[in-house]
């Protein structure tokens, strides 16, 4: 199946073509999902206000991030699930709990308790520092507003970093002391979240995508309302 770009300095050429793609392929089920990749909520109020203008209505069309779209299509192609009511780019819920341990959100909360069991490490003695600022002495502390902004901002490079260089990822998280000194800590962190052993983790679907066979045949399941 070939990809075809299409390119313009204007969104409004672009809305056009959408529209034409729409007109040719949106299933003839209304009850059946058809996916319409945004980069932001605004991008999907925006589409449906000029789709509906276009073709009358908008109904029939979800709206995904391009990472939950990517690793949706991702998963179907290695698993080669057969078609059933959730559609590619859904997680099922049976699997929300473990897909959401991956969400920037959630790694913050896990590298809270992950952080405070490895301070009294070499290879944590700045992150330590840091984190014993301004926090009181004696006891186990509640957690400070430092170590919260502290664990989002390591969650977003750690995310980055699966996402990014997925091979670097899975080298540091498979074995921690190949890293360099200074970043050992952020390599030990990725092995402890589980960045080269859950097959959910961004490295590990990579990993497989470019070493497995695909399972999967036919078209993406699209799902049911």
């Amino acid at each position: 199946m070939a990809i075809v770009l299409h390119r313009s300095n204007r969104t409004e050429a672009l809305v056009e073509e959408l529209c034409g793609v729409l007109r040719e392929s949106l299933p003839s089920d209304p009850l059946v999902q058809y996916p319409v990749v945004v980069g932001s909520r605004g991008m999907e109020r925006w589409l449906r206000y000029e789709i509906a203008t276009r073709l009358d209505i908008a109904a029939g069309l979800d709206f995904p991030f391009p990472r939950q779209a990517l690793a949706g299509a991702g998963r179907w192609l290695l698993d080669g699930t057969p078609e059933g009511d959730a559609a590619f780019w859904q997680v099922d819920p049976a699997d929300e709990d473990e897909a959401w341990r991956w969400e920037r959100e959630a790694l913050t909360f896990r590298l809270v308790g992950l952080l405070r069991g490895r301070l009294d490490q070499a290879d944590f003695a700045s992150v330590a520092r840091y984190l014993a600022e301004g926090r009181a002495e004696g006891g186990v502390s509640a957690v400070t507003a430092r170590e919260l902004l502290f664990a989002a901002e390591v969650g977003e490079v750690l995310d980055r970093l699966m996402h990014e260089r997925p091979e670097q990822a899975l080298a540091w998280a498979e074995d921690p002391d190949t890293a360099e000194a200074e970043h050992r800590w952020l390599a030990v962190l990725l092995a402890d979240i589980g960045a080269a052993s859950d097959p959910r983790a961004p490295a590990v679907l990579h990993r497989d995508l470019t070493t497995s066979r695909p399972r999967a045949t036919g078209r993406f399941p699209w799902g049911q309302k």
